[in-house]
This record gives structure tokens, sequence and C-alpha cells, in this order.
């Protein structure tokens, strides 16, 4: 009557509304998810936590081994992670909903994770650089899962008779993990095995000039494909009157001179003298003259399938007059099948510059690389192929193997040698400058990736005298 304004009790209705709602929300959840009467709540929520965590984790590993890589053995590795996501999510769902089985499902999400995290720990322990923070990760995951195994094995009763039915189904796939073994795994960690053939041999003569044909072979016998390295193709010529070479050195000790010296010349623990050959009237490689010399394989950035086969020839003019023989030298460094993430000049910088090489070789056989006087500094063409990784988890442990490949154009303490010569090492992308004791990581790098190094396969040529 007065104009005041009647009560709203709209609000109240909109709150009670809200409330009965909530209350319906709980009583529906709790009607579906409830918590097992055998299991502490503390516990039950610790268990909860851990499978949920545990399945986003496998997902996204499964979703990035997904985006990196379209190849059989990536995704059947994606395949299994996002299995094993899937089963500790469903060992979430039948926890909620105190499921008689809830305990064997949570037992089965924890041995899979058990596997999983069992596969980190060894591939980050056996990798060159242990990643620490990688490898305390798994670990934790790895204990965390097993005490739950323990504390829920008793009670998680399995069906032995259906848990024969799915083994016994399972015996189909053992032919398929014999073509896997057979198509990806052997394959992938055999050492190349690649035949190689020289020959040198008059193709044709020009008045006094001789044309010869300098012919290389290379052909692959394995089961799979490799990536040519490097691949080296010289011809070298001796001439018939040699540089005066000082005297030569006598073998001598007390009882005289020895007997076996020819042969102790060509005897070298540590790897010298692979080159050295015997020579009725020897002429030193400081004497000889370099005809030719390419890379026949690298530059063409190729794979050589699994039994192919490929011949490469080119014609190198001698004067016999002044030649008196002529030699053919291959050598070639073999990857296994790997996938290359990039190929650059060794440290990014000039690509031909003074090397420390030669300061590992004699004067230097602990390997410091203290940088030897101006004098004896040679020359190389060096190259590093950084090796993608083959899975997330060992671009999770970011060691990053790198091959790092030599062309050794001139060496001051190692003259006796042909060049160019191929030399090969392996390490980790930040490791080179670095202390490698006993070789560990270059060792543990080439075993994941197998190499093979062909040096100086030879064929000569000698012309008739005039």
């Amino acid at each position: 009557m007065n104009g005041a304004d009647p009560s709203q009790p709209t609000p109240r209705r909109s709150i009670s509304s809200l409330t009965t709602l909530w209350r319906c929300l709980v009583a529906t959840v709790t009607r579906w998810f409830k918590q097992p009467d055998d299991i502490s709540r503390k516990k039950w929520i610790g268990l909860l936590g851990t499978l949920f965590v545990d399945g986003i984790c496998a997902v996204v590993l499964a979703c990035l081994e997904f985006y990196m890589a379209a190849t059989f053995v990536g995704t059947l590795a994606a395949g299994t992670m996002l299995a094993i996501g899937i089963a500790n999510w469903w060992a979430i769902y039948s926890a909620l909903r105190a499921a008689h089985s809830w305990k064997r499902e949570a037992v089965i999400a924890q041995v899979l994770v058990l596997f999983l995290t069992g596969y980190i720990i060894l591939t980050d322990w056996r990798s060159p650089g242990v990643s620490w923070s990688v490898l305390v990760i798994a670990v934790f995951f790895f204990i965390v899962g097993f005490l739950w195994i323990v504390f829920l094995g008793g009670g998680a009763k399995v069906e032995w008779t259906k848990s024969g039915v799915i083994i016994t189904a399972l015996f189909p796939l053992a032919a398929l993990l014999q073509f896997w073994l057979q198509t990806y795994y052997v394959p992938a960690t055999s050492k190349p095995l690649v035949d190689i053939s020289s020959d040198l041999s008059l193709q044709s003569q020009t008045g006094p000039i001789m044309h010869l044909a300098a012919k290389v072979t290379v052909h692959n016998r394995g089961a799979g494909s490799v990536k040519v390295a490097d691949a080296l193709m010289r011809v070298t010529a001796y001439p018939r009157t040699p540089q005066q070479q000082g005297p030569r050195a006598e073998c001598v000790d007390t009882y005289g001179l020895k007997p076996f010296c020819q042969l102790a010349s060509g005897l070298d623990l540590g790897g010298g003298n692979i080159d050295t050959d015997f020579r009725v009237n020897p002429t030193p490689p400081t004497s000889s003259e370099l005809l030719y010399a390419s890379d026949f394989m690298s530059g063409r950035g190729t794979f050589l399938s699994a039994g192919a086969t490929e011949t490469f020839q080119r014609i190198v003019d001698i004067d016999p007059a002044n030649v008196r023989l002529a030699r053919l030298s291959v050598s070639a460094v073999f990857l296994t099948d790997r996938k290359i993430k990039e190929t650059r000049w060794c440290g990014g910088g000039d690509p031909l510059s003074p090397s420390v090489f030669a300061a590992k070789t004699r004067d230097n056989p602990e390997g410091r690389i203290d940088r030897p006087p101006k004098d004896k500094l040679g020359h190389e063409f060096c190259l590093e192929y950084e090796i993608a990784p083959k899975n997330i988890i060992e671009k999770w442990i970011g060691n990053r193997p790198v091959l790092r490949v030599f062309m050794i154009l001139d060496d001051p303490l190692d003259p006796n040698n042909e060049y160019p010569q191929i030399d090969y090492t392996y390490n980790a992308a930040n490791g080179f400058d670095k202390p490698d004791t006993g070789q560990r990581e270059s060792r543990k790098i080439e075993e994941a990736n197998p190499t093979a190094a062909y040096l100086d396969v030879s064929a000569e040529y000698a012309p008739a005298d005039p």
C-alpha cells in the first residue's frame, strides 16, 4: 500500500536448487563410485593418484612417440605405451567402483609400469652419458609401482584359467615377433656387411701415355641398408727414380744385428704401421705423387640398400717413362641404417683447418688435446653426423650421439702414409673436447650404432719397362 517492494524469495529458491543438484550429484557419484572396504582411505587415495599419474605419463609418452616416427617399431612402441596408460586408468575405474577385481587390475597396471620404467632405466644406464634426472624419476616410479604390487599382490585373485586362455591366444604373435626380429632388430643391430673390390688396369694408350681404368665395386650383402659415411678412392704414382733417403736405422742391441728387424718393422700394437708393405726396392710414400682422389659415394648422400651393387670407374693417365708403379686404394666407412638428424662441419667452423689429430698418434699416446707446434700440424676435413634418437626415451635422455669422420689431407707426424686418408670416431655432441677414459663413451655409441671401416683396399698396375 505504501509503495514498498514486496520481498523476493527467488534467490533462496536458487540456492536451494543448487544445493539439491549438488546433493543429487554426490548421491549419484556415491552410488556408482565408492571406497573398497579392505583398504584405508589414505592408501586408497594414494593408489588412485599413482594410477592417474602413471596413466598420464604413459599416454604423454605414447603421443610423443606417435609424433616422432612413422615406423613399424615406433608405432608398436607408441601403441604399447598407450595400452599401459589405458590399463592404469581402467584400474582407477575399477577401484572407484570397488569392483571385486580392482586389486588384480591395479596390480596388472603396475606390472606394466614396471616394464616401462625398467626399460627407461636400462636404456639410460647403457647410454654413453647417464642422465641422472631421468634415472632418478624412473627409479622412483619403479619403486612406487613395486611397493603397490607387494601391498596388493596377496589380495589380487588371478583367475588362472582365464589367464591361460589369454596366454594361449597370444601364441600366434610368436610369428609376428620372429618377423620383427628378422626384418628390423637383427639388421639394425648388426655390423654392415659390405664387400669392396678394386681393380686398376690398362684401358687404352695414346702414344706414350697410358690411360688406366680405376674401378671400384661395392656390394651390400647384408639384410639391411647401410649409410655411406665417407668413401675415398685414391690413385698414387711411384716414380722410377725416387728421392734419395737418409741411411736406414739399424736394429741392434748388445747382441748385435737382429735378423728379425724386417719382421718387427711391420709389427706395431699401436696400429701406426697398417700400411707398411714389403718392397725389394722400397719407395717411401713421401716420394709418391697423388694422381687422383675423390669422395666417390658419400657426396651422393646415399644409402646402399640390401643386396645392392654399385660400380664406379675413373680414367687416370700415367707416363710409363716416369712411373714405376701406380696404386689404387679405396677406403670407406659404412654405418648401419640410421636416421641422421643433422650433418655439419665439426665444431661449426672452417671445414679445412689445422688439426690436432696428429697430436694423438706419436707424441701424445695418452690422447691429450694439447696443440702441437705449428710445424707439426696436419690438415683435414671433418664432418659430423648427429644420429637421431630412435624413440622418445632416447630423446628424453638426450645424449645426442655423433659420428665424426675425418678426411686427413696430411700429417707431419706420420709421413709414411699415402694421403688423403679416412678415419672416424664416435662421441656425444658435447663430449669431443672432454677426456674419454678407456673410450667408454665412444664404445657404447658404436655398439648401439654398428660401423664397418674398410681402409686401403688396394690394386696396383706396373707398366712394362720401355
